[in-house]
Formats: C-alpha cells, structure tokens, sequence
C-alpha cells in the first residue's frame, strides 16, 4: 500500500503505487538492469471490529513485529486507475487518537477491550529492486498469492496524478499487462478465507474486487 509516514513537514513524503500480476518472463523483464536492494520478510497481523468498520473505509489497522500500523487513503479520485496512496501513521498514540480510542491505555489493550479482533494474519517475503527512479516490490505470500508493486515518491498531494500516471507509462514501457483491479495480498486472503468480509468490501467500495 502507498503511503506517507508521519514525521516533520520538511521530510514527509507520498507514496503512490499501483499492484500488478506478472508471469515469470515478464517478472524477469522488469526487473532487468534493475538495482537489487535486498529482501525481508515480515508477519503481519490484520484487525477490525466485527462489522468490518475499518476496512469498509480502506483504512487497515496491522500489526508488525510487536508494532502496530495504521493505513488510510489520501487520494480516492486515484482508485479509478487502480493506483493507491496511503497515510501511514506508527505511532501507538496517534493511532489511538485518529481512531478515536482512549488514550490513557495501551494500544493493544484497546484494540482488545474495543472488541476489535484479528481476521488475517500473513507472511510475506519481500524482495526490493530500484529501476528508472521506480521502486519495485515483488511481494510472495506464504498462502500462495505473489504480487508486484511499482510506486514513486512525490512531495506534495498535487503531484499524486501525475505520479500515477508515470507509474501506468512506466509499466507499458516494460511490456507489463496494465490491469485495473488487481488484488493485493489482504484481499486475496480475504477472498479465499471469508467471503464474507471480502464481499461487504464489494459492496461498502461498490467496485469488483
């Protein structure tokens, strides 16, 4: 997910990015001449309360490595595309006041005491290229989905469109299939483990995922 994280004005920066799925030929034509920054691997544990009233939003609540996250989106209008661009917010006590929880206790304490549960938990093994000022994330899961990510870093919100549509430019360029809805990794679980929750995000996004 696209993103910028929380910090002085003078170093905040916009990630917009789109996802595609790539054969193992077109894998090796992206990534070609491409910068190698390494590879991680990383668990994450998704939450929301019952009725979905988070992710209905597009806004993801995960935790990593003992650390929550929280994700919500900048730019809507960029959907049309299939781009997406997230504010990411790490810090346990701005996550408590941006969703509105008491202050005065842990985080996870009020995830838990809130009623709010965890309905996904997954292992990714991420591998990083730079290529053309592009970053390029080729993410594997550990229940069989692989997705890639091509993103590009602006400095300011006027800058998200024009963003994207170099990353769409850019990706026609490297003989990669554009396609508009292209499922990440939380909603393929979703759509292989609970219906349920992945069709009210159908519904609440009025989109086919």
């Amino acid at each position: 997910m696209g993103h910028s994280r929380v910090s002085s004005p003078a170093e905040e920066m916009i990630e917009v990015e789109k996802k595609f799925i790539v054969s193992q030929d077109e894998l090796a034509r992206l990534t070609a001449g491409a910068h190698l920054l390494g590879e991680e691997k990383h668990t994450d544990v998704y939450y929301d309360t019952p009725d979905h009233s988070l992710t209905k939003r597009s806004v993801w609540l995960r935790e990593r490595s003992g650390k929550f996250e929280l994700k919500f989106p900048l730019n809507a209008d960029l959907r049309a595309k299939g781009v997406t661009s997230y504010d990411e917010i790490e810090d346990d006590l701005l996550i408590a006041r941006k969703l509105g929880f008491p202050t005065e206790e842990k985080l996870g304490q009020a995830i838990t005491a809130l009623g709010y549960r965890s309905f996904a938990t997954i292992t990714t093994t991420r591998t990083k290229y730079e290529k053309e000022g592009f970053h390029i994330d080729v993410d594997d899961t550990d229940f069989g989905h692989s997705v890639v990510e091509i993103e590009v870093m602006v400095a300011d919100k006027q800058d998200m469109a024009p963003a994207a549509q170099r990353i769409l430019d850019f990706a026609v360029t490297q003989g990669i299939p554009v396609i508009k809805n292209v499922r990440g990794k939380v909603i393929e679980y979703l759509r292989r483990n609970n219906p349920e929750h992945f069709h009210a995000l159908e519904e609440a996004w009025k989109t086919k995922l």
